[in-house]
């Protein structure tokens, strides 16, 4: 599966509109949305029965969106939209998740259908 169509898979599995007046900012940069989390954990066991491949992106998209979420709460939104969210950011949280032994022929899998994400990745 090729990154722009696993990117739209696990996007679907999130509303577009999320609130995040649940956020909480913490000491060092920290930060939650009890939301977030919930839609995280849905988003999980609604994928429990797909690709390991989608299973394994659903973190990765839920890293990027609290990525988002946390910088639009500081700015003061309330709701973060699954629109918004960066494939790049995606990407990036993608290999690294790709980087744990656990998820080797996920891995190689995905690198098979994308060979061009690995050889970017290393030449950074």
């Amino acid at each position: 599966m090729r990154v722009d169509q696993l990117f739209a898979v696990v996007r679907a599995k999130w509303p577009v509109e999320i609130e995040i007046t649940d956020s909480e900012l913490f000491a060092a940069g920290g930060f939650c949305s009890w939301n977030l989390v919930r839609l995280e954990e849905a988003a999980e066991a609604e994928a429990s029965n797909e690709s390991f491949l989608i299973q394994a992106a659903i973190w990765p998209f839920h890293q990027s969106l609290t990525g988002l979420a946390r910088s639009q709460f500081k700015r003061g939104a309330k709701v973060v939209r699954t629109t918004d969210v960066s494939i790049d950011d995606f990407i990036r949280f993608l290999m690294e998740c790709f980087e744990e032994p656990c998820w080797s022929e996920e891995r190689d899998a995905f690198g098979r259908s994308n060979p061009g994400l690995y050889a970017n990745r290393d030449a950074s």
